[in-house]
């Protein structure tokens, strides 16, 4: 769940025995964010050269090192080499994200305890105080992480495309919507390509030998219409 204390209590009243698990997904990203705003804060102190030299930054700086490529890493180690106080959140964003990588929570909350005592003891400790009020306010739950290995991801994920939908829509009323997202099965539509694809492979049968099947039509979804029929039905 989210570091939300009412979900928390909710949880606690109705099921008292079960594991409470915050999301890591949330977590890293205060670790994220407290990286931005330290950069944010150093952007606006330099002169238009100055910022000119940091083009592309939040993209290479958000990142995970082991990710970047060696265009990217080249520009990550000048900028860290000329700025003290953004390779010191840098560092601090990727220790954080290091916790994660431990098999065990007990090796987790070391690194945590290590990585704390580091934190509070930077210049850019400011930035990072709600990423360790949250994890000390709520360490049980966030390392019951390494216990369970659960994440919300697939759920964050589907929000993510309700928004850019609803986005995109502008004005899809409450049904519309809900019937452009959800899925069934059974209803799925699929439609016959525009032209024989079994005659056209079979023409050319040297350079598709690879293509075992041939009777692959695309899916389209279902029409709103149906939807909104089996909406009114009680059936989704």
């Amino acid at each position: 769940m989210d570091m939300w204390k009412p979900y928390k209590d909710a949880v606690n009243i109705v099921l008292p025995h079960a594991k409470v698990v915050v999301d890591k997904f949330h977590v890293v990203r205060m670790a994220n964010q407290a990286l931005d705003s330290v950069r944010k804060s150093l952007r606006t102190n330099m002169t238009p050269k100055g910022r000119r030299t940091l083009m592309r930054d939040r993209f290479i700086l958000l990142k995970r090192r082991h990710d970047l490529i060696d265009r990217e890493l080249l520009l990550l180690e000048t900028w860290l080499g000329n700025i003290p106080d953004l390779k010191e959140a840098y560092e601090l964003k990727e220790e954080f994200y290091k916790i994660w990588d431990t098999p065990s929570s007990q090796e987790g909350e070391k690194r945590y305890i290590n990585w704390r005592q580091r934190c509070v003891s930077s210049n850019v400790k400011d930035a990072y105080k709600d990423l360790v009020r949250a994890v000390d306010n709520w360490n049980e739950e966030i390392f019951n992480h390494f216990d369970k290995r659960l994440t919300n991801a697939y759920t964050e994920s589907i929000n993510s495309i309700i928004r850019h939908v609803e986005r995109l829509g502008k004005g899809y009323s409450f049904d519309s919507l809900r019937a452009k997202i959800l899925f069934n099965e059974k209803l799925h539509k699929k439609r016959k390509p525009r032209f024989n694809k079994n005659a056209f492979y079979d023409a050319l049968p040297n350079m598709f030998d690879h293509v075992t099947d041939h009777n692959v039509s695309d899916n389209f979804g279902i029409d709103f219409t149906t939807f909104i029929k089996e909406l009114e039905k009680g059936e989704l």
